[in-house]
């Protein structure tokens, strides 16, 4: 069989797709492992970062942000209520959709949740200067914005 390398041109951009993905990956599954104490899930802390960043969203919203199914959501904010760690109500624009709320309760598992992020931080960043991460951040709001541009904008390149 032929060697498929020189058959197919993948370029630097493909490689940084691919640890982009890799990165993403790889944190999410050392974060899990550094939370494990709290007896929260994946979906769940990714609730309550969604809910510190952007503390007025709604169920619906948060599914849309972390792209699952609301059946996901639900049964992840279920489980968060019952643990006294958010509260759910309906949202006074739509009666239909749940508001979700952080609770004080937050505030005694915040520590643990702040030095697991820390430790992440200290195996990404390793070995990069201040500038150079946020070099990085700038560049990785850019992709970004390019890309919500881009799904705003069906049809664009």
């Amino acid at each position: 069989m032929a060697d498929m390398s020189t058959e197919y041109d993948l370029d630097d951009k493909d490689e940084i797709l691919y640890i982009l993905e890799e990165v993403n990956r790889t944190a999410r599954r050392r974060f899990d492992s550094l939370v494990a104490g709290l007896d929260l899930n994946q979906t769940q802390w990714r609730i309550i970062a969604s809910l510190l960043r952007e503390p007025s969203l709604t169920q619906t919203e948060i599914a849309r942000q972390l792209e699952l199914e609301t059946a996901t959501i639900g049964l992840a904010v279920a489980g968060l209520v019952g643990k006294g760690l958010i509260k759910r109500e309906r949202a006074a624009h739509d009666r239909r959709a749940w508001q979700l709320h952080l609770t004080e309760k937050v505030r005694i598992i915040w520590p643990e949740l702040r030095e697991a992020a820390d430790k992440l931080h200290g195996i990404l960043w390793k070995g990069m200067s201040a500038s150079e991460i946020h070099l990085l951040g700038e560049m990785l709001r850019k992709v970004a914005e390019n890309q919500r541009r881009a799904d705003n904008c069906e049809g664009s390149p």
